[in-house]
């Protein structure tokens, strides 16, 4: 879950792994704090009784100057009664130690919350100030999601018909198309979000229709993650515009989106076009083909001065022809790339090598993942020796179908060039080994 932590933040959280806290192991953790005044309070990982939440509240009570509340997983495993009880105890408190109006940042992640458990956060998710919001893995329903939106639109912050909110994260929850029509409202009430996250809610293409609608009346996001969704051929073409529109955007994950081939090349023209800066960027899992191709290689020349990693695994794209004509060149002039991924993208020896070689003479490039293709034994040896002797690493192979053609002798590349290809087989054995236990 992506936070405004920063490293010179004064953190207050209990120590120690994820466990049921008592009244007693409270008071025990309390004891190993010193953090007299924080400016983050961070309570995850710990299930807490209704007397460990009286506990920690007063605690709580004391500070002022907070600014991010974490409190994402604390009533694990509780009974509901208990569970709505501690939400309460400790929002509550929470609440009453910003006096001075400086919390910017909730999160209630990982917590069970149906209605009741929106209720029981209703005060600390109205308070003015808050900038950002995460609801993530909280397994929330539509009438949860609906009872969001109308908590904060009835909130003190709702000034001129709009909300002050910056960020705004949906992730993992069973909301649904009511849900999202929910949050789409939600969305076109804050023109300020500049990072948004609304991915495996089970929107369907009706939910999906209404986010990219919301999505399109914003200009200033930077951060966006769609990934999981169910955009379809008559709502592509909106979350196409909402996107090329924002000059900012610096992260892009549609992964499992549901564009299709044309969507991915929509997608790609519009972003080559209007070249945002983007540092990441993630179209895995949306059918893209050789013909996407051509439009992907226009917009990887376009972000060749920004991209640091681009993502676009479960893709049909093993033509050669195609992937020196449109790839290759696009990756060539790449500037600050350090991870490309092609995984699952049916890619045999002679296509992997060839990206292998290209990514191989780009300085800033670190890792290549090939995982889960068609790439012969022979031709995973050669491309780790090609990455190796460059410095850069073959990611894990352990899903590969090494039982593939081996079309090397397709290659063009004159032998020359990887004479050294063997020469320090223990090197080579060495790097064989860490490819298949990094992630």
């Amino acid at each position: 879950i992506m936070s405004a932590f920063e490293s010179s933040d004064s953190v207050f959280e209990l120590s120690g792994g994820r466990e049921m806290v008592t009244a007693a192991r409270v008071t025990e953790l309390l004891g190993c704090v010193d953090q007299a005044n924080p400016n983050v309070i961070r309570l995850s990982n710990k299930s807490f009784g209704q007397e460990a939440a009286e506990i920690i509240a007063e605690r709580l009570r004391g500070f002022t100057g907070v600014k991010v509340a974490d409190i994402s997983d604390i009533i694990a495993g509780r009974h509901e009664d208990d569970a709505l009880l501690v939400l309460r105890i400790i929002c509550t408190a929470i609440v009453q130690n910003n006096e001075e109006g400086v919390l910017e940042e909730v999160n209630v992640s990982e917590n069970a919350l149906g209605q009741k458990g929106v209720i029981a956060c209703q005060d600390l998710l109205q308070v003015p100030s808050v900038k950002r919001l995460f609801f993530c893995n909280n397994g929330l329903s539509a009438e949860a999601s609906e009872l969001i939106t109308e908590t904060l639109l009835a909130s003190p912050a709702l000034v001129n018909d709009t909300l002050p909110f910056t960020t705004l994260h949906f992730y993992n929850n069973m909301s649904g198309e009511n849900g999202a029509k929910a949050s789409a409202k939600l969305i076109q009430r804050c023109p300020g979000l500049d990072n948004v996250r609304y991915s495996a809610t089970r929107a369907g293409r009706v939910g999906c229709a209404a986010i990219a609608e919301a999505l399109n009346n914003l200009t200033n996001l930077e951060h966006v993650d769609l990934a999981d969704s169910s955009f379809s051929e008559e709502n592509v073409p909106v979350i196409v515009e909402a996107l090329s529109k924002q000059a900012k955007l610096s992260y892009l994950n549609i992964r499992d989106g549901g564009l299709e081939a044309d969507g991915v090349s929509d997608l790609s023209s519009a972003l080559a076009e209007s070249a945002p800066p983007l540092v990441y960027l993630d179209l895995s899992g949306n059918d893209a083909s050789e013909e996407s191709l051509g439009p992907v290689g226009e917009l990887l020349g376009a972000l060749a001065g920004t991209l640091e990693e681009f993502i676009m695994d479960d893709s049909e794209i093993n033509d050669m022809d195609a992937v020196k004509e449109h790839l290759l060149p696009a990756l060539s002039k790449m500037t600050k790339l350090r991870t490309l991924s092609f995984c699952g993208c049916f890619l045999t020896a002679a296509t992997a090598l060839a990206i292998a070689r290209c990514v191989s003479k780009i300085s800033s490039f670190q890792e290549l993942k090939l995982d889960g293709n068609e790439i012969c034994e022979e031709g995973v040896t050669k491309l780790t020796s090609v990455l190796l002797k460059n410095g850069k690493i073959l990611g894990s192979m352990d899903e590969n179908d090494e039982d593939g053609d081996n079309d090397m002798e397709d290659d063009e590349e004159e032998e020359g060039d990887d004479e050294d290809d063997n020469q320090d087989i223990d090197d080579l054995g060495a790097a064989l080994s860490a490819s298949k236990i990094s992630s």
